[in-house]
């Protein structure tokens, strides 16, 4: 009976252990097959966060790169270059904005070489009348300096007219009273 009841243990035993066996097979094999994933999920990650920060470099230097032609082209207009123009961009809120940059350097041109123009007609009448009046004319600054001289006024004080432009009227003027009077008219109230 006993050694009957020992062949029984060691039968029920036997499947029990296989059994254990198995499982610590299978536990040391799951833990090996998570470790492995683990590893190719922290692999995927890490190039998911790689790719991504390309990406966005990526982007950036897209969006920056215009942007700073943006800034190139207004330093350029703002030195008095009023040709600068911005090529058309791929990002159609970066086109909108160098179309309209475009359009309004273009207006700025137009305006700037209207406003030369009038004005060089302008200095040009002026220069007509002031040097063809019969009455003597100087013109002076804030600092009693000559800034133009007609010929009639050059002839009269006895000054070159090219050269009398720049000096100060009491050195220009020193023969006579008229420092003394350029002083009192400048210094009025």
């Amino acid at each position: 009976l006993l050694e009957a009841l020992t062949e029984l243990r060691r039968a029920a035993r036997l499947p029990y252990e296989s059994n254990f066996n198995q499982l610590v097979s299978r536990s040391t094999r799951v833990a090996t097959e998570s470790r492995q994933l683990g590893i190719a999920l922290s692999l995927v990650a890490a190039a998911m966060i790689i790719l991504g920060m390309l990406a966005a470099l990526h982007l950036a230097r897209r969006l920056s790169r215009p942007l700073e032609a943006v800034d190139v082209a207004m330093a350029r207009v703002g030195q008095g270059d009023y040709s600068a123009r911005l090529a058309p961009s791929r990002t159609e809120e970066i086109d909108r904005v160098s179309r309209g940059f475009n359009s309004m350097a273009a207006s700025l041109e137009r305006f700037h070489a209207m406003r030369l123009d009038e004005i060089v007609a302008e200095r040009r009448r002026l220069d007509t009348v002031f040097d063809s009046i019969d009455q003597g004319l100087v013109m002076l600054d804030a600092n009693a300096c000559i800034e133009r001289i007609n010929p009639v006024a050059g002839h009269l004080l006895g000054l070159e007219v090219a050269s009398a432009c720049g000096r100060e009227a009491r050195d220009a003027f020193s023969d006579s009273s008229l420092p003394a009077r350029i002083e009192a008219v400048l210094h009025q109230p």
